[in-house]
């Protein structure tokens, strides 16, 4: 009778260890979905965002490079995005394994290239030509000339 209480209430504790474990994967596989919630709720805003930081990255892109015509603009608005969507990617990835906040995972990528489309909004409007040869003359030269004096 002892023989088969301790049975008994070892097959108890075992069933009861594997519903713990039931529950531990249904409460992180619950917790992962919230995650996922969340990250569309806010991706949705920050996707309206990134459209308009996508256009006043390409937008003045076109007036500032007024040499080559279509092909150099095309180039850098592509690369422009597939940076910003390795970034998204990769933080929207970091958000739904809780490394990092949610919110922050959603709008990062945005806040990352905004700086590079208020640049370049800022040059065309003044006129500026970054991505100019004269850039890359002037550097050219400074280079040479520090290399002469060494």
């Amino acid at each position: 009778m002892k023989v088969r209480a301790s049975q008994g209430a070892i097959r108890k504790a075992r069933s009861n260890l594997e519903y713990i474990r039931q529950q531990k994967r249904e409460m992180e596989w619950r917790k992962e979905q919230y995650m996922r919630h969340w990250i569309e709720y806010y991706k949705k805003y920050a996707l309206g965002v990134a459209v308009l930081i996508m256009f006043f990255i390409g937008a003045p892109l076109g007036s500032i490079i007024r040499k080559g015509g279509i092909g150099l603009p095309l180039v850098i608005s592509t690369v422009a995005f597939l940076i910003f969507h390795i970034l998204n990617t990769t933080f929207e990835k970091m958000g739904r394994e809780m490394l990092m906040d949610v919110v922050l995972a959603s709008w990062l990528p945005s806040l990352i290239l905004a700086p590079v489309a208020l640049l370049l909004t800022y040059s065309a409007s003044t006129d500026k030509s970054l991505l100019s040869g004269e850039w890359f003359n002037k550097l050219a030269s400074r280079m040479n000339k520090s290399q002469k004096n060494a």
